[in-house]
């Protein structure tokens, strides 16, 4: 109903799309997926994620999975990613665990140029623990260095499947270890993992979080982290952040090559 009422209104009129967004926010009488869409919610890439992960787990019958973030610091993502995940639950039928990575201390001292230190480094982005616990609601903070509680982070919390992760840890040399998330057992991880990566701007594949893509990439031939084609062509109203949006892939899990779409036949319109 409001995709048709959108397209009367809006006739991709710039002025007319952010009075409509505005209006969303103020009257979120719209479905929640809605008005994610059109960027109507605080920090809809993170929406995005967890309504691209629920819709997957909801076609294959789960009701349960997790979204993992790497880098919490002052914790409003986590704080925002809970909210969101309480709205999908409502919509969807599917509930999240969230688990939140982080030392609980401020960024450490590094001397390699990957961690693009020109633009932040030693004492960024300090962590607040006792204020963010009382904050938040049911998210669980996984406190220590990512190396090794990535390593045992599923046999200490026996996590549901993940379906989305938030890789926020802005050091190459911190989002490398965040990457042994995916080499557990397939039966932990949605065959599909939706991704934001927040600090790939003004980057490139020699730097950063988009390094550590490329690494990961080139040494997994049947893992791969990619963005989608098209990503931003294809949304309700084009955003800076729909290029930070990547997929994990992992082509041998034995469920990749499952078909969840219910459509069958393409009847003729024309």
């Amino acid at each position: 109903m409001f995709g048709e009422l959108e397209k009367l209104i809006l006739h991709k009129q710039p002025l007319r799309v952010a009075l409509w967004r505005r209006l969303m926010r103020a009257f979120p009488v719209a479905p929640f997926s809605y008005r994610a869409s059109i960027d109507a919610v605080i920090r809809p890439q993170n929406a995005h994620c967890l309504i691209r992960a629920a819709t997957l787990a909801r076609n294959m019958g789960l009701n349960k999975i997790s979204a993992v973030e790497f880098g919490v610091a002052g914790g409003n993502g986590l704080v925002n990613i809970e909210s969101h995940a309480k709205e999908i639950e409502k919509e969807f039928g599917v509930q999240f665990e969230i688990y939140g990575f982080d030392t609980g201390e401020s960024m450490p001292k590094s001397t390699d140029y990957r961690d693009i230190l020109y633009a932040w480094g030693e004492g960024f982005y300090e962590m607040d623990r006792e204020a963010l616990e009382r904050r938040i609601e049911f998210s669980t903070l996984i406190i220590g260095d990512v190396k090794d509680t990535c390593r045992t982070f599923f046999k200490t919390y026996d996590p549901a499947p993940i379906g989305c992760i938030f890789f926020d840890p802005d050091y190459y040399t911190s989002t490398i270890p965040a990457f042994q998330i995916f080499e557990a057992d397939p039966k932990t991880r949605l065959p599909r993992v939706e991704c934001h990566f927040d600090d790939i701007s003004h980057t490139n594949e020699f730097l950063g979080e988009l390094c550590a893509i490329k690494e990961f990439n080139d040494s997994h031939e049947s893992m791969k982290i990619a963005a989608p084609h098209m990503f931003k062509e294809m949304q309700r109203v084009p955003m800076k952040w729909n290029d930070e949006i990547f997929t994990f892939h992992d082509f041998a899990h034995p469920l990749y090559n499952v078909c969840y779409r219910g459509e069958r036949q393409m009847p003729l319109t024309l």
